[in-house]
């Protein structure tokens, strides 16, 4: 697949702002991996996926190298539908792996820029690193980027300025470790 460096980067800038949920369970990105019940041809739903991996409280408690998948919708021990996101060995299938994690330069202080602004700066750094990590650049690679980034009461209480940015694939499924694999 090749992408135009102008054209990536546009789609990058356009993620961001919309692929980048102000929740700490981040139901936007990454789309192939998300799992929701759906209604089968008979109008009954389907069987609801047992989530693999083990439960994590959000998305940003993931750390570089943490491959993870992400189930929407899904029906917790009282019945209401929660997200969730779980972490499982790269070597499985799974729905996006943490590449980077950044910290935001702002100093402690500094009010809340914004979660646009931050997914903007966010998408930039995930974008720089992204050659380094797969091995190819994002515009020849068939992978996607998506960023996790502070949200304002996180950003408020001074340490927690960090953003993790992960890969994720629109044909699905990722297997085995994306670091150099040159996809």
């Amino acid at each position: 697949m090749t992408r135009s460096p102008a054209l990536a980067l546009a789609a990058l800038a356009l993620a961001a702002l919309v692929g980048c949920s102000t929740s700490g369970s981040e139901t936007d990105q990454p789309a192939a991996g998300i799992v929701t019940p759906t209604a089968a041809a008979s109008g009954a739903p389907k069987a609801t996926p047992v989530p693999e991996g083990t439960p994590v409280g959000a998305l940003y408690t993931l750390a570089t190298g943490d491959c993870f998948n992400t189930y929407q919708n899904y029906p917790d021990a009282s019945g209401a539908s929660v997200d969730l996101t779980t972490r499982v060995p790269c070597d499985q299938p799974h729905d996006a792996e943490v590449f980077v994690e950044l910290t935001h330069p702002a100093a402690a202080g500094v009010p809340y820029p914004g979660r646009g602004e931050l997914a903007r700066w966010g998408t930039a750094e995930c974008y720089a690193r992204f050659h380094d990590f797969v091995g190819v650049d994002y515009e020849l690679s068939a992978l996607e980027i998506g960023v996790v980034v502070p949200e304002e009461p996180n950003w408020l209480a001074g340490p927690y300025r960090t953003a993790e940015c992960y890969l994720w694939s629109r044909s699905g499924k990722l297997t085995g470790p994306m670091q150099g694999s040159n996809l």
